[in-house]
């Protein structure tokens, strides 16, 4: 499924992408492993960020982000 997934969107979406854009894909809430969403567990909580640009954006790659940085990163590439 992720294969998949992934060639789709290597195909269809970052192929095409420009050298000034940036492409944001994340989730507003994470998921149990039995399918739970929209609770208080770590799981549940916890959402992906996939940032991808063709062009060198930084020099460094963060392991993990605040949920409130992100609006700050979407200014930035807007201005």
């Amino acid at each position: 499924m992720w294969l998949m997934l992934d060639t789709i969107i290597d195909r269809a979406v970052i192929s095409q992408l420009d050298n000034d854009t940036v492409l944001f894909v994340l989730g507003d809430h994470g998921m149990t492993s039995t399918g739970d969403h929209g609770g208080d567990s770590f799981d549940e909580l916890d959402a992906t960020l996939f940032v991808y640009s063709p062009s060198v954006i930084s020099d460094t790659v963060p392991q993990q982000v605040s949920r409130f940085f992100i609006s700050m990163c979407f200014v930035k590439f807007l201005v």
